[in-house]
């Protein structure tokens, strides 16, 4: 939930949404409940999800595929996606980063530096680096002008490669502008 809450394109949880129907492998009619639905803003399309431990798939994939095959196609019919997070997916750079730019989402505005930074990151500036580079000459403290950066991407207007550790040689997108 950390993960999908710091995505700023995330609207909404629902918790065990739907009951799947099913055959198993064996022919018996059978019940798979999935984790979670998540939506998102933006037409992206929603995520029907469901989180298991590696641990726990060892040995019980005949099992599992059955459920795992009938959500997709549950998915698919309602014009959603399906996946299965396990804490290898879960863990890494992705949730590093939103654990780093969650307190940013909550910092106040600063539209003249924010303007500066968009106009830099659209003339070319394609990183942390190089947009602190080109607001440089406004005479401005680096260290603010780097928080209204990670503000921009916590919000969701600068845009970053959510699965690769963000540094200040990241690559910079305009997203919501």
């Amino acid at each position: 939930m950390e993960l999908v809450a710091g995505d700023p394109q995330f609207d909404n949880f629902s918790a065990q949404p739907v009951r799947i129907d099913y055959v198993d492998p064996t022919g018996q009619l059978r019940s798979y409940t999935p984790d979670g639905l998540i939506a998102w803003r933006g037409g992206r399309k929603p995520l029907l999800l469901e989180v298991k431990y590696r641990g726990d798939c060892v040995g019980r994939w005949r099992e599992l595929i059955g459920k795992f095959r009938a959500a997709k196609a549950y998915a698919r019919n309602h014009g959603w996606d399906f996946a299965v997070f396990s804490e290898e997916r879960v863990r890494g750079p992705r949730l590093v980063n939103v654990r780093f730019l969650r307190g940013y989402k909550s910092r106040p505005e600063n539209p003249a530096i924010e303007r500066i930074l968009i106009a830099a990151i659209a003339a070319g500036s394609n990183s942390p680096k190089a947009a602190l580079d080109a607001v440089a000459d406004h005479s401005v403290d680096r260290a603010a002008v780097l928080s209204d950066l990670w503000r921009l991407v916590a919000i969701g207007t600068v845009g970053i490669c959510w699965d690769e550790k963000l540094t200040m040689a990241s690559r910079l997108s305009l997203v919501g502008v």
